[in-house]
């Protein structure tokens, strides 16, 4: 039998597990948002790099600190790419346990519920910590290498 106290805690359970779901999400659609941004620019910076090379360098003094900087801005890339897959992953296996559960009638939406345990932890940020850092060496060492051909002029 359900008391008054039981259904306003059943709707206090039902409001927290709905506002955690809502943050969870929209911190994953924050780190994906960061994680295109590293590849855009990581991208970016390997063809502009590229395609001014002749212009920067054109006596290609020290050419190993570009193909230093080409592998962390690549690595950064696939570092990103990596991550965005393995978000995506969860995310798909999530939405098929939460949906299997719901059609076998055993949806509990209470925050202490397995499903919101399952899937990473919003705060970590291993995936963007390690492309953010993999674009930063890159940059830098790109930087160096223009610095280093223009005083070579």
């Amino acid at each position: 039998m359900d008391t008054p106290n039981s259904e306003e805690s059943n709707d206090s359970d039902l409001g927290k597990s709905k506002m955690l779901l809502e943050r969870h999400l929209r911190i994953k659609r924050e780190r994906r948002n960061l994680l295109t941004t590293i590849i855009g620019l990581s991208g970016g910076a390997i063809v502009l790099s590229m395609s001014l090379l002749a212009q920067i360098a054109p006596k290609k003094v020290s050419i190993w600190l570009i193909i230093v900087a080409w592998c962390f801005l690549g690595l950064a890339v696939l570092f990103a790419l990596s991550f965005l897959v393995r978000m995506t992953r969860r995310s798909m296996n999530f939405q098929r346990e939460l949906e299997q559960m719901r059609g076998e009638g055993r949806w509990d939406p209470r925050p202490s519920n397995r499903f919101f345990l399952s899937s990473t932890p919003p705060t970590r940020l291993e995936g963007e910590l390690g492309a953010g850092c993999l674009f930063v060496i890159g940059a830098v060492f790109l930087g160096i290498f223009a610095v280093v051909n223009l005083l070579a002029k």
